[in-house]
């Protein structure tokens, strides 16, 4: 594909208006207002610690979930090798009774 000169010429401007965009200063009146907003909306310390709370309960209740959870499958898991453990003995009762014979 090949580019005119005013779509090359084009693209140069687009770019360098890109670049010139002046940065926003950070002034102290900025700042001021930035406090008074978080303070309005609650002050600094209190999502954070909501948030916290929060998450250490859900975790609280999720260790609870899971430790109930890991016991009822450790039980089962107990339960199937028990009646394993018991068709290996029926089926050794059978085959020393079928040699017998």
């Amino acid at each position: 594909m090949v580019l005119s000169e005013e779509q090359l010429s084009g693209r140069n401007s687009s770019s360098s208006v890109a670049t010139s965009k002046q940065r926003m200063r950070w002034t102290p009146e900025l700042h001021e207002a930035f406090v008074e907003a978080v303070n309005q909306l609650g002050g600094s310390e209190r999502e954070p610690q909501e948030k916290k709370m929060t998450s250490m309960e859900d975790i609280k209740s999720l260790d609870m979930k899971t430790s109930v959870e890991f016991t009822q499958a450790l039980r089962l898991q107990m339960e199937v090798q028990k009646r394993l453990h018991e068709q290996l003995e029926i089926q050794r009762t059978l085959q020393l009774q079928i040699e017998k014979q």
